[in-house]
């Protein structure tokens, strides 16, 4: 049985399935490792000036949870891999985002509150649409709004471009 084409010779097919072979095995280990060549990830995110405002909705949620959520954004800050990052400041997959929660409140609904989040961001604006936080925002649209410390799902119940 001979391993390449006619006469054991390599032809030029057998070399460009080599080579998807090889780019596939690359590109698997690339997003295994994260991409990040073992390094530590950057918690460390600058927060530059504003250009929009979302209202993130979080209907008919206990008091309690509503409590521990406003809380946690009270926190003060926190060293992580040696900087100090603000408890307000958005978390998006593996890294800080550009933007942080800038007010919290609940609104009573019988034995359920209504939470209403705030954020003000850098968000990045293409083809007509806001992005935060790797998501993208408009109004009645569901959003995850996330810190280090917590997770909360909501809709986009307003959002407003700043000067």
């Amino acid at each position: 049985m001979k391993l390449f084409g006619k006469g054991g010779k390599l032809n030029i097919v057998d070399i460009l399935i080599i080579l998807v072979l090889v780019a596939a095995l690359v590109f698997v280990g690339y997003k295994l490792l994260g991409g990040e060549s073992g390094q530590e990830r950057n918690t460390s995110v600058p927060i530059t000036q504003p250009n929009l405002r979302v209202t993130v909705l979080c209907e008919e949620i206990s008091p309690e949870l509503a409590e521990r959520v406003m809380a946690a954004l009270e926190e003060d800050p926190r060293e992580i891999n040696g900087n100090m990052v603000e408890m307000t400041q958005i978390y998006y997959t593996d890294r800080l985002a550009d933007g942080r929660f800038v007010d919290w409140y609940t609104v009573e609904k019988g034995e359920k509150v209504d939470l209403y989040l705030t954020i003000e961001a850098a968000a990045d604006l293409s083809n007509g649409v806001y992005t935060v936080g790797g998501q993208e925002v408009r109004v009645a649209k569901e959003f995850v709004a996330k810190t280090i410390n917590i997770e909360a799902a909501g809709v986009v119940f307003s959002m407003e471009p700043l000067q």
